[in-house]
């Protein structure tokens, strides 16, 4: 009898520690959205940029992947006393100290002349500064509209050369998250 008033006096105090604040909630769907994107990064960036590195050490060939063997900083001082190396280097660099600073410099005052109260036509030249972004874009879309179209679609067109009978890729529940998705991620995306 002792043994389940205990545990019945001990339940409200462990049902008070599983409910969530707001804050906490607030907090663990942050941590949810970062691990996600720190998932990406890890596998796509700095994963890759270890492995890089690390291999860096190595005289790892890819035509012969098993014959690698640790060469310490051996490609560090054959990259640095190759003067076409040095010359590169160099060349990066003064082109970033002239091309950053004149980039950044006239981007925002094109941003600034555009937003001044007294500048006539004002959205007419946003509208001039903003089109080399839309309108590849908007053709991109229109030529995978066309490609993924129902009827005249050079996918169905191509489905049917083989015998299949291609699906509305566009208006049909299960394919049109692969469709926009490939609309979203294919090369017009990308210019």
């Amino acid at each position: 009898m002792a043994g389940t008033a205990h545990i019945a006096a001990s339940s409200p105090n462990r049902h008070r520690r599983l409910e969530m604040t707001p804050s906490r909630r607030e907090a663990a769907w942050g941590y949810g959205f970062i691990g996600i994107w720190l998932i990406g990064f890890v596998i796509f960036t700095a994963g890759p940029l270890l492995a890089s590195f690390l291999i860096s050490f190595t005289n790892f060939d890819l035509g012969h992947p098993e014959t690698w063997s640790f060469v310490g900083l051996d490609n560090y001082r054959t990259a640095f006393s190759d003067p076409n190396v040095r010359q590169g280097l160099l060349v990066t660099l003064k082109f970033g100290l002239i091309a950053i600073p004149l980039t950044m410099g006239a981007s925002l005052g094109v941003a600034l002349l555009v937003n001044h109260q007294n500048l006539a036509g004002r959205p007419l030249f946003r509208t001039l500064f903003f089109m080399p972004i839309q309108i590849p874009l908007v053709a991109g879309t229109l030529v995978w509209l066309g490609f993924l179209n129902t009827n005249t679609g050079w996918l169905n067109g191509i489905l049917g050369m083989v015998g299949i009978k291609g699906p509305d890729w566009i208006n049909t529940d299960p394919t049109i998250l692969a469709s926009l998705s490939l609309t979203a991620c294919g090369p017009s995306a990308t210019s």
